[in-house]
């Protein structure tokens, strides 16, 4: 019973984590990947935020160069300087030096160009920043990159701005070092607004650190890299320069402008953001590795939902235990009641603590148990109380059996002290009393538990009846511990032994014989021994008495009374009760009786009403 009510236990909890397992796991999940969407989607609208800034960066410092190139090419001064005809004979000449000025203070203003120079496609010369002014005499290269500005198919004379990365076409250093790279070249068409003609080229050179130094100190990420590409994918700036001329894997360069997109490459996830600027479709490329951009907050995000699950583990304990508190422990209580009325209370269950005050359905199966068990206990006690009558009337009837063969044994011996025994009139008298006494006593029907101490009384006057007929034959050792007397037994039980002993133990022998009378305690039961060393019994003749006392053979005149005390110390002690007989052929008989120290006061009670 107990163990089935543990597996509710076990099956409530079971229930429970279950529940909160299968509703919480997938609401858990669910919040863990929306917050990893959102932290995914907040990291990719920064790095867009930051790639724009970085565009806007590139298109502001183009522009800025280009305003102010616009101011000096809208120079009247500088127009009437390109119109007439100069020659380079002078280099220190003031008009030479005043244009060396003008465009030298472009790299005052701004450190980032590298160079300036000026192409006079009227007189056929250069002035530059760095190399002062030139002539196809003084460098046969300037007559081939003016001829190649003058090219209407190079736009330069549609009045438009031109940005070139490492074009030697448009970028030239005429003394030097002729194969610098990483080189960008702003050019400017100057044009008469006045007159219409384009009267030169405004050339400015950019060093790439210039556009590197934008976003060499922007990382997303340990790992991460921006670059420089044009349409065509070739990088053209990057913070590792041996990347620069080569091309972005073709991965990457699918992904749409102004945007993030997660992208697989040699078995690694990366975050790509494209952002254009507004020259020559060239792009900002970020790569960024998506587990390092996304790892650290994941793993603060992992051990945001640890404690999440530490959280839901203790409201589960808590629940167990409010659960296991006031469901399941008043119900374990309610069992415990319940086998205890089956282990033989069968009284109703009174209070049990959390239950009886209770209205909900425990309460309602308190109380209708409550009540079938006082309807129990009711008919049991009426059927209890008829039972003590059956047994009543039953001891009585066993009583009724042991007075006339005990008339019958007494009135023997009075016969034969009347036979003639000389001096015989007094010890008849006296025999006669004896009788008179004994009967009276066994009369007594309305007291059945009496003291042993009474008994041994009742045994004392039982002894001098038997003493007139057999004389000094009876020798009886009295082994009686002064514990005992006061303790209550039923009456007649030690009579009919002490008369078995004499009648089939003593009677027989031609001499006298022993009668050893035994009451002690012992372990806290009463243990009553009467021992003859009488003519005793083989073992064929003793199995037979034994299964007329226990009732597994018809009974027999000389075994009624072991058989009547028997049944009656069962009828009133129970199964602690016992009757053992012991015996042996020419050595005598035992019998012992082992019987509780007290029996139930009900029963007494009922005895002796």
């Amino acid at each position: 019973m107990i163990s089935m009510y543990r597996s509710l236990q076990t099956r409530l909890i079971v229930f429970l984590v279950l529940t909160i397992v299968l509703t919480s796991g997938p609401t858990i999940y669910y919040i863990y990947k929306v917050t990893q969407d959102n932290m995914e989607k907040r990291s990719s609208d920064f790095i867009v935020t930051s790639m724009d800034h970085i565009s806007e960066q590139f298109n502001g410092l183009v522009e800025n160069i280009y305003k102010t190139m616009l101011m000096l090419t809208a120079n009247q001064d500088l127009w009437q300087f390109l119109r007439n005809e100069h020659s380079l004979d002078d280099l220190n000449s003031n008009d030479i030096r005043w244009v060396r000025n003008q465009i030298s203070m472009f790299r005052t203003i701004n450190q980032s160009i590298y160079s300036v120079f000026i192409v006079d496609f009227r007189n056929q010369n250069v002035i530059s920043s760095v190399e002062g002014a030139l002539n196809a005499s003084m460098n046969p290269r300037v007559s081939e990159y003016i001829d190649f500005m003058f090219d209407p198919q190079n736009n330069v004379l549609q009045n438009k701005l031109i940005l070139a990365k490492d074009d030697g076409r448009y970028y030239k250093q005429f003394t030097g070092d002729l194969n610098k790279k990483n080189t960008y070249s702003i050019i400017v068409p100057i044009r008469d607004l006045v007159l219409g003609p384009t009267l030169g080229v405004m050339v400015i050179n950019l060093a790439d650190t210039t556009v590197t130094g934008i976003f060499e100190n922007t990382r997303f990420t340990d790992g991460s890299s921006i670059y420089l590409i044009n349409a065509d994918g070739e990088i053209l700036s990057s913070s590792q320069s041996s990347e620069i001329g080569s091309k972005i894997p073709r991965q990457f360069s699918t992904v749409d402008d102004h945007t993030s997109s997660k992208v697989s490459y040699n078995h690694q996830e990366y975050l790509i953001t494209k952002t254009k600027t507004a020259y020559n479709d060239w792009s900002f490329l970020s790569v960024t590795p998506y587990q390092a951009l996304i790892g650290p907050n994941q793993n603060a995000i992992q051990v945001g939902f640890t404690y999440v699950l530490i959280a839901l583990v203790v409201v589960s304990l808590i629940l167990i235990f409010l659960i296991e508190r006031y469901f399941y422990r008043p119900i374990y209580r309610l069992l415990r009641k319940i086998r205890q009325n089956h282990n033989g209370l069968n009284k109703p269950l009174g209070r049990v603590s959390g239950i009886q005050d209770r209205k909900d359905e425990i309460g309602y199966i308190f109380q209708s148990f409550n009540n079938i068990l006082a309807d129990k206990e009711m008919l049991l006690k009426n059927m209890y109380s008829q039972k003590l009558i059956l047994q009543d009337t039953k001891i009585r009837l066993l009583y009724s059996q042991i007075n006339p063969h005990f008339l019958y044994n007494t009135l023997d011996n009075i016969r034969w002290l009347a036979m003639g025994l000389s001096g015989g009139e007094n010890q008849v008298s006296q025999t006669i009393q004896n009788l008179s006494d004994l009967l009276r006593n066994s009369a007594k029907t309305d007291k059945q538990i009496v003291y042993i101490e009474e008994e041994l009384t009742f045994l004392d006057t039982y002894l001098d009846i038997q003493r007139v007929r057999y004389g000094e034959r009876i020798k009886v050792i009295w082994k009686v511990s002064d514990e005992t007397k006061r303790l209550k037994i039923m009456k007649f039980i030690l009579q009919p032994l002490l008369e078995n002993a004499i009648s089939h133990g003593i009677e027989s022998l031609e001499n006298s014989g022993v009668i050893c009378v035994s009451i002690q305690l012992a372990e806290g039961r009463l243990e009553i021994e009467i021992a003859d060393e009488g003519v005793g019994m083989d073992e064929e003749r003793l199995a037979f008495v034994r299964k007329v006392i226990d009732g597994t053979q018809a009974i027999e005149n000389k075994v009624i009374g072991l058989r009547n005390i028997y049944e009656r110390i069962h009828w009133y002690y129970g199964e602690e009760a016992e009757l053992i007989i012991t015996s042996k052929a020419g050595e005598g008989t035992t019998v012992r009786i082992t019987l509780p120290i007290t029996a139930g006061d009900t029963y007494i009670q009922s005895i002796d009403s």
